[in-house]
């Protein structure tokens, strides 16, 4: 039969498959077929069976023979080998435990390390605040640095003009910004807010009139060092607005009225042109050394914006 050697009518197949039922089997054969026919079918398919398995040992017993042979003494092997690798198991989890508490000490110090590497430089951003609020106040009280007085001591003395004193303390006062802002978390930094709040406008008050002084006699040098103070501490927009109130304001009232506008016809504009004229020559004349100090060109005070921020605003 296909499928493999059989009883009449069957196959191998029809017990192989996943599937098999052997009541749907009988009940499939019942038609024209008694049970005695089926059973000694069945019994000749077993014996089939039965003999195919002899064949099959018969055909490799020399390789169950050596099998048998090669495998003997292999208990005896196995039960040598067990306490060895059971004392190697023993030994790895071992040394396993002191690697995992050598790695936990390395990995507390490590973190200790951090903490202090991070204590440390805590304190020195403390150390350094304190430094640059220290120095702040002296400039302030009209003290010279350590550096200027070392200067004058081997002869060469240096004048310092209020404007560049202002100057010197705009830059301590923005060390002073940074280092607070890298802790101003911390309750010393805390603490010092309202002495550097009364610091930076002890500083804007002074610098504030040193500028106006500066547009009033138009001097160059102290005007430069005034602007530049302005940027180191991030106020540039107080200038502008210093300059729009103190000069450019009295410049508009002055100039725009009605009178100027109308100049004699009344609801005419008859002036309009000479209004124009007057801003241009202000900007050109007043404004010029603001302009020519500041810009974006090389060379110049960057972060203004006068003929923007406080002329054409008013």
């Amino acid at each position: 039969a296909d499928g493999g050697v059989g009883g009449r009518g069957f196959t191998r197949d029809a017990f192989l498959c996943t599937d098999f039922d052997a009541v749907a089997l009988v009940a499939s054969r019942r038609d024209g077929e008694t049970l005695t026919t089926l059973r000694e079918e069945l019994a000749v398919h077993l014996q089939t069976l039965n003999n195919e398995l002899v064949e099959l040992i018969n055909r490799d017993y020399a390789d169950f023979v050596r099998l048998s042979a090669n495998m003997v003494g292999l208990d005896g092997v196995v039960r040598s080998l067990r306490e060895p690798l059971k004392s190697l198991r023993e030994d790895v989890l071992s040394v396993r435990s002191v690697v995992s508490v050598s790695l936990a000490a390395v990995e507390g110090k490590l973190q200790e390390r951090r903490d202090l590497a991070a204590k440390r430089k805590a304190l020195q951003r403390f150390i350094d605040v304190a430094s640059s609020l220290r120095k702040v106040e002296g400039l302030l009280r009209g003290e010279k640095p350590a550096a200027l007085l070392e200067e004058e001591g081997d002869g060469e003395e240096e004048t310092e003009t209020a404007a560049s004193v202002l100057e010197r303390v705009a830059n301590e006062f923005n060390q002073l910004h940074f280092h607070a802002a890298g802790g101003k978390d911390a309750p010393f930094i805390r603490s010092l807010g309202t002495t550097i709040k009364t610091l930076e406008k002890t500083l804007l008050d002074r610098l504030n009139a040193e500028f106006v002084a500066g547009l009033t006699s138009q001097d160059t040098e102290v005007l430069s060092h005034c602007l530049r103070a302005y940027t180191s501490i991030g106020r540039a927009g107080d200038a502008e607005a210093l300059f729009r109130e103190r000069v450019v304001q009295p410049f508009v009232e002055e100039v725009m009225t009605m009178e100027s506008l109308e100049k004699g016809s009344v609801g005419g504009f008859a002036g309009l042109v000479d209004v124009y004229e007057s801003i241009l020559h202000f900007v050109r004349t007043r404004c010029k050394l603001l302009l020519d100090l500041t810009g974006t060109s090389a060379g110049r005070i960057h972060g203004f914006h006068f003929l923007c921020h406080s002329v054409w605003a008013e």
